[in-house]
């Protein structure tokens, strides 16, 4: 601390220094005791007064709005308070004033009258026609004057509806081994959008948000939500959709199946009479897989143009296989009369 700070704080101290004399001088302590009590006598005085006195004033109250129509959609912003003009004394409105805790008043618009204005509904509600109805709710029943602001509107327009299918945005990889055994699955598929029409006859689908998910080693079940709609007049009936992965450990086999040898009328001989497959399989379904669920044939279409040999084509196998490899891919065919 340098000399001018020091000087400084000196001089703070002198000022009061008068207050130290007077409480080390009887007499004038006596006096100041005095003057205080006067002093306080006199200001609570004053405010009962003033707290006795009519004032008039505004307090803001939450609205909420209840029994809207059913089959119209609101697409206006109603007010979301209301300022309530109410007459009392003081010290029954302080407390009102600075209390922000007011219980919100709920206008029930049930038995309001909706007129049709060009293409939309619109509703005007003067603040006279619920007055006692705010009042009745609020704690002023007898003291409330005004309630701004004094008309309400609100602008409908009428509610349509639309389903339209969903669109999975879904990525995903699977470790080695693994496999999807099956389709992807979601439910729903479709889904209802409500709103307006101009809106909602935007759209042809509704895509889900966008989901990627690496390794997967077993199935898995997720819960999708869609993607953020830009526009508060089009309301999905959900908010999400269901997804189902089926991921399976495969393992791959061989088995060896003949030749298809007749065609029509005809029968033909091939060699060899048989060719190996080579097929992946769920471990859960190895056990399931039989020579008669496959059909192997050669393409007979190619006769006349690769000679004496053909290629061999799967006509059927199980769902549940993804067949590999053909070997032979080809082979020599002979008909037999």
């Amino acid at each position: 601390m340098n000399f001018l700070e020091i000087k400084k704080m000196k001089g703070v101290i002198d000022r009061f220094s008068w207050l130290v004399d007077v409480f080390k001088n009887p007499k004038s302590r006596n006096k100041l005791y005095v003057f205080l009590i006067c002093f306080f006598i006199s200001f609570f005085t004053w405010v009962s007064i003033k707290l006795s006195e009519e004032y008039n004033i505004s307090i803001k109250y939450p609205v909420v709005y209840k029994n809207l129509p059913i089959d119209e959609i609101l697409i206006n912003q109603p007010p979301k308070s209301l300022f309530l003009s109410v007459k009392g004394r003081g010290a029954e409105l302080l407390s009102a004033y600075f209390d922000g805790n007011n219980m919100p008043v709920v206008i029930d618009m049930s038995h309001i009258p909706i007129i049709k204005e060009g293409d939309v509904h619109v509703t005007r509600i003067s603040s006279v026609r619920f007055l006692k109805q705010v009042a009745r709710q609020s704690e002023y029943y007898d003291n409330l004057i005004d309630i701004k602001p004094d008309t309400l509107v609100f602008v409908f327009d009428s509610l349509a509806h639309k389903k339209v299918p969903v669109k999975l945005n879904l990525d995903f990889s699977v470790k080695k081994q693994y496999w999807l055994d099956g389709k992807v699955k979601f439910y729903p598929d479709s889904i209802m959008l409500n709103g307006i029409y101009s809106r909602i006859n935007c759209f042809d689908q509704l895509e889900t948000e966008k989901i990627s998910i690496e390794n997967l080693t077993s199935a898995t079940t997720l819960k999708v939500a869609f993607k953020n709609i830009e526009s508060k007049f089009v309301m999905p009936d959900i908010d999400s959709v269901k997804v189902y992965i089926p991921i399976e450990k495969y393992t791959e086999a061989t088995m060896l199946i003949p030749i298809s040898r007749v065609y029509g009328n005809k029968t033909i001989k091939t060699f060899p009479r048989k060719v190996e497959l080579t097929y992946k399989v769920s471990l859960k379904n190895y056990k399931k897989v039989k020579e008669n669920m496959f059909d192997v044939a050669i393409n007979i279409d190619q006769k006349q143009t690769l000679g004496h040999k053909l290629s061999v084509v799967i006509n059927e196998a199980p769902d549940f296989v993804e067949v590999t490899r053909i070997s032979p891919e080809e082979v020599e065919y002979i008909f037999l009369r």
